[in-house]
């Protein structure tokens, strides 16, 4: 019974998700004084009246309230009479279009219904397509669900934890390690690689898989990005992985729909491989309804689709797109929530720009440290905590080989910086005399400033040292 109510709470998740994109799309569309775009959220939202629950029961609607709602979405501010009446026209055209099929539904229902007041019973008991009010009835079916199951709820029984002694922070243990040891996924959890599209996000997870099924392990692959059996299975032969281990030890997974990915989580969980590979987060999200930009959307879609597999003990890897509009930013493209749940290892993946990969040539990407929630990984956020070198050029005659070098560590980077600024004093035609001097004549701030002054200072009470040699022109001379 549950198992209905949760599914039908992803359906109104989803009517609430699409009713606020399409009074977002109207009110971009009115805006820009677009009547096209206004005709087709309105249609968009005609259609989106026919849904239907998992019960079989249809939405209704109180189409006057929508078409207002929608109206006064698109209606920009400051539009005079004339403009409000060819968007509030535009909005009627589309609706008309759009609720066809379900006002022949409607006076179906009114006919076999003679009796008025069970009529008003059936159309209550079916809900509305408002998304404040799907919003309502999804909360309420959760609140019940809830409720079932307090009495097994409680807190956590610490005695077998504190009765073990020490108690060790999760440390990464899974997929392919970097050339120091250190592996780049945490068991039991959920990891996740983002990037923009093409820049190595496939080949990152297709190496980690092909690591963990060399090593024994087993992994589920679920595809919602069209990649498709044939790419997959060529890229593992690739990687080194035998045909038999495909065979006994991968699963590949390729759902269209919200039911068809249900049943692949529910394999997964019963089965639970070491490794579950989510390609993309976002598109898997799609076949819901929901809205990724939603932090509600996506909180609700990590708990229903993903954590239940992480609790199962399966390590999840969410590959998934950032924007373009927002290069260097360390979360995914969408909600922000994409990044709180992350309990392993969070990763933005780049191309190098002149060494990209491409069949029978050496490419390489940065792996930068997005989120590490254990520390385990052994950098800090916005580092970079290996550099992914993928070689393809002797694919004819072997499998790939591919190395992780270690990124280096913050203390190198700054010694570096440290010597380079020390050159720039040095180089000056008049010794820097104090901090604030150092400050005012490179430009730099107090903590940088002062640190080079420090190690200027102490090399030059050793040996001194000299700039770069200066040419003396005839005229000084």
């Amino acid at each position: 019974m549950n198992d209905e109510r949760e599914r039908e709470v992803v359906t109104l998740r989803g009517i609430e998700a699409e009713a606020r994109r399409l009074s977002r799309k109207a009110k971009k569309a009115g805006a820009k004084g677009n009547l096209k775009k206004v005709e087709d959220a309105a249609r968009e939202r005609g259609k989106l009246m026919l849904a239907k629950l998992p019960s079989g029961d249809y939405l209704w609607g109180d189409y006057g309230k929508i078409e207002d709602r929608l109206v006064a979405s698109a209606t920009p501010p400051g539009a005079d009479e004339a403009q409000r009446q060819k968007i509030a026209q535009a909005v009627a055209d589309g609706f008309a279009e759009g609720q066809i099929d379900h006002r022949r539904i409607i006076v179906e229902t009114e006919e076999a219904l003679t009796d008025v007041a069970a009529f008003r019973t059936e159309k209550r008991a079916l809900g509305i397509v408002e998304e404040r009010l799907a919003r309502a009835r999804a909360d309420e079916i959760e609140a019940e669900i809830a409720s079932e199951g307090s009495d097994e709820f409680g807190p956590v029984d610490f005695d077998a934890l504190l009765d073990a002694g020490d108690i060790e922070p999760p440390r990464p243990s899974l997929g392919s390690s970097r050339e120091d040891g250190v592996p780049l996924l945490y068991a039991a959890a959920y990891n996740g690689a983002f990037g923009e599209p093409g820049k190595g996000k496939t080949h990152f997870a297709n190496v980690n898989v092909a690591d963990v099924l060399k090593s024994g392990g087993t992994v589920d692959w679920v595809d919602t990005d069209a990649n498709g059996a044939p790419a997959t299975f060529s890229r593992l032969r690739s990687a080194g992985v035998s045909d038999e281990t495909i065979r006994d030890r991968f699963r590949l997974w390729l759902p269209a729909t919200g039911p068809e990915f249900r049943v692949a989580g529910a394999a997964i969980v019963e089965r639970r491989p070491d490794l579950c590979v989510l390609d993309s987060v976002g598109a898997s999200m799609g076949l819901f309804g929901l809205d990724q930009l939603a932090d509600r959307d996506y909180t609700a879609f990590h708990a229903q689709h993903v954590a239940p597999i992480v609790a199962a003990g399966v390590a999840v890897l969410g590959l998934d797109h950032t924007m373009k509009t927002r290069p260097g930013e360390l979360y995914a493209g969408g909600s922000s929530a994409k990044k709180r749940v992350v309990d392993g290892a969070y990763y933005t993946i780049d191309m190098f720009a002149d060494e990209p990969f491409r069949p029978g040539a050496v490419g390489k990407a940065t792996i930068r440290l997005a989120k590490d929630r254990h520390g385990g990984i052994g950098y800090g956020e916005g580092e970079v905590v290996a550099v992914f070198v993928l070689d393809t050029r002797d694919a004819a005659n072997g499998p790939w080989d591919w190395r992780f070098h270690p990124g280096r560590s913050k203390e190198e980077r700054d010694a570096d910086q440290l010597g380079e600024d020390v050159k720039a004093l040095a180089a000056l035609e008049e010794p820097p005399l104090s901090k604030d001097d150092v400050k005012k004549r490179m430009k730099w701030g107090s903590d940088r400033a002062q640190k080079a002054l420090a190690r200027f200072r102490s090399l030059q009470s050793t040996f001194p040292i000299d700039p770069e040699p200066t040419t003396t022109t005839d005229k000084e001379k």
